[in-house]
């Protein structure tokens, strides 16, 4: 309707058209398939019109339009996407007899349409997968912290095949929170209408490093507990309540990055000093162990349960949240990270 009315341009069949093929569902990744879309007309048009002033319009015509309008695009290695688009369009001006006015009005029209699939996705649809990040980070803390606790109430010795199980299933749950957080970073980004979801999106990724680094020690901690169980070495007295109470200390984390309320932040410090003392008081019976092959392995375990203590310390000032850091949202890097042994 704008492109005939406003622009008055008659049948504007490619404003609609780009609407349908440019809209996404975030504004980033409309905003790069609406300039897809125009470089693809563009083009088209461009082969279409050089085409006519050489020959007229028959069905070797229109095969030469198609072949050379994909095939140097193809040659140049572009996104197939733009090459599909770009034979679509000179085929479709060369069998409408698309020359001067009438071609620029159809770049005209995908600009229109391009525009309206933006402001559409920003006004009308603009998507929240926020939550769905926040779901993600809190699977993964719950699942390294169950673990922690499941072993410290099951024997320590455990088949390869059951720790690694375990390991794959902590890194597709790590998998799945980089993707969440990617993901709803995406769907603010030239939105800016959502600009102050990022604040809190800024926290979970400026915590991301610190959960990838729990989610390689904890799975170092199953493998130093099967091996443990498989050479029949003693466990430290104590060292089944420093597990459990590290677990909960993780979990605790999770609940406290994603609502930023007080009463989390107090249990998390409550969880992080009860996690310490029972670490304490582990590394204190280490010396009564006989074999230094146990002393080895114990004392391995406690070095990465002290190491996931300081990744939460590190990562508190995220745990905080807006109202107590006051800071603004900034975008943080989420690479691939580490992936878990197994």
């Amino acid at each position: 309707m704008i492109a005939q009315q406003v622009l008055h341009i008659p049948l504007p069949f490619f404003a609609p058209l780009s609407v349908i093929l440019v809209i996404q569902a975030t504004i980033a990744d409309t905003v790069q398939r609406a300039v897809n879309r125009l470089i693809a007309v563009v083009a088209g048009v461009v082969v279409s019109v050089l085409i006519l002033q050489w020959l007229h319009l028959s069905a070797l015509t229109i095969t030469l339009t198609l072949l050379v309008s994909m095939l140097i695009p193809t040659l140049l290695r572009i996104n197939p996407l733009i090459i599909m688009q770009i034979g679509v369009t000179a085929v479709m001006v060369v069998v409408m007899h698309g020359t001067g006015l009438f071609a620029v009005e159809r770049i005209v029209e995908t600009i229109v349409g391009a525009l309206v699939a933006i402001v559409v996705n920003a006004l009308v649809i603009p998507p929240n997968l926020d939550p769905a990040a926040e779901k993600r980070v809190r699977e993964l803390t719950d699942l390294l912290g169950a673990d922690l606790q499941a072993v410290s109430r099951e024997p320590k010795e455990q088949s390869h095949k059951e720790i690694q199980a375990r390991g794959q299933e902590i890194t597709g749950r790590l998998s799945a929170a980089r993707d969440a957080l990617r993901a709803a970073r995406q769907s603010i980004k030239y939105n800016p209408f959502l600009g102050g979801r990022g604040v809190r999106l800024g926290h979970l990724e400026r915590a991301m490093p610190q959960l990838e680094h729990m989610a390689v020690q904890v799975g170092g901690i199953l493998h130093g507990l099967g091996d443990i169980g498989t050479a029949g070495h003693p466990a430290i007295d104590g060292l089944n309540d420093a597990l459990w109470a590290a677990g909960e200390c993780i979990s605790t984390f999770g609940r406290a990055l994603v609502d930023h309320s007080a009463e989390s932040r107090a249990a998390l410090e409550k969880a992080l000093d009860e996690a310490r003392d029972s670490q304490c008081h582990s590394l204190s019976q280490l010396k009564q162990l006989g074999p230094l092959a146990a002393v080895r392995e114990n004392g391995a375990i406690l070095t990465d349960l002290n190491r996931i203590m300081t990744e939460i310390g590190e990562a508190m000032p995220a745990a905080a949240g807006p109202s107590e850091r006051g800071t603004q949202g900034v975008e943080a890097p989420v690479g691939e990270g580490p992936v878990v042994r197994t």
